[in-house]
């Protein structure tokens, strides 16, 4: 099931059970997906936004809510991004690509980019740094 279908039947289930908070964030979560698709033409002709984009949107609101300190409702928002890479599994996932490849501190940017095509939303860049940094030094 796609994405922006588990938050729709979410949704649907939250009307049922007359959640109205949890209603009303899904509602908001699901009206942006929908800007989203009439604005991007290449959406149009598509129908749907992909999960990556869900995600993108659902990162938005949740920073949204942390800034109007309204936090609580970014328990309804959470369960739609992508589980988080402990620093361990982030550091054996780099070390095995970087001894792998045979990089050194110079090509940073190359193993960058491999976790962010790879892992994208999975990790903290400015951990993945650091420990790049950790490694290859």
């Amino acid at each position: 099931m796609k994405l922006k279908e588990r938050v729709t039947n979410d949704m649907l289930v939250a009307r049922r059970n007359n959640n109205i908070i949890q209603r009303n964030v899904l509602s908001v979560l699901i009206t942006e997906l929908e800007k989203i698709e009439k604005l991007d033409p290449k959406l149009r002709s598509k129908g749907e936004v992909t999960d990556n984009e869900v995600i993108s949107v659902t990162k938005k609101l949740i920073e949204s809510n942390i800034e109007c300190k309204n936090e609580k409702e970014n328990i309804y928002l959470d369960c739609y991004l992508p589980k988080k890479l402990t620093d361990t599994e982030l550091e054996t996932i780099i070390q095995k690509f970087a001894t792998d490849n045979n990089f050194t501190i110079k090509e940073m940017g190359k193993i960058m980019s491999y976790l962010s095509t790879s892992f994208s939303g999975k990790y903290d860049g400015k951990k993945a740094s650091e420990l790049i940094k950790k490694i290859l030094n």
